[in-house]
């Protein structure tokens, strides 16, 4: 028997990696006039990597990396207006519409009538509850817990919180890790 089911929000619930797809094309754009290295691509994840102690998950940390990055990757070359058009960026991808995955709410609507659900993501808190508030899902929802890291012991910390035991707990999303 299942005592609680729990969600990952971010292209679970709805699409998200459409923003960070389109966030990296631009950023190619900005910096092509300086003919930035081939694996752009690679120093920003590099840059993603380093920065996860200092910035966490989310939109907030992602443009300080693109940032990051295009002081190193220009030599300190890349101009004032440019960041602004980065921060921009930035604004853009977190007020950008929740688009649902499909059927999503129905799922929610049919399984919240027979188990309590959690919503448990990661990534900058204000953020996340504003898309949980936008999505119009909130309401299927027992609690949303936003985590710094996706780790067993944030897991066993949510569960214990709760009082569900492991075996008896359900987590829905994405990623297999």
């Amino acid at each position: 028997m299942i005592d609680l089911i729990a969600f990952d929000a971010d292209d679970t619930l709805w699409h998200t990696e459409h923003l960070y797809l389109d966030a990296r094309e631009q950023f190619r754009a900005l910096l092509r006039p300086y003919d930035p290295p081939p694996d752009l691509d690679d120093i920003v994840h590099e840059t993603e990597m380093r920065n996860l102690p200092y910035y966490g998950f989310g939109i907030t940390s992602f443009i300080l990396s693109l940032i990051e990055t295009a002081v190193t990757v220009t030599g300190g070359r890349v101009t004032g207006q440019e960041i602004d058009r980065l921060l921009a960026l930035g604004r853009g991808m977190i007020s950008a519409d929740v688009r649902l995955i499909d059927e999503v709410e129905e799922t929610l609507a049919a399984l919240a009538a027979s188990y309590p659900l959690l919503l448990i993501t990661k990534g900058d808190l204000l953020h996340q509850q504003d898309k949980v508030v936008r999505s119009g899902l909130g309401r299927y929802f027992a609690g949303v817990e936003v985590v710094s890291d996706k780790t067993a012991g944030a897991y066993h910390d949510i569960r214990a919180r709760r009082g569900v035991d492991a075996a008896r707990f359900m987590m829905v999303g994405n990623s297999l890790r």
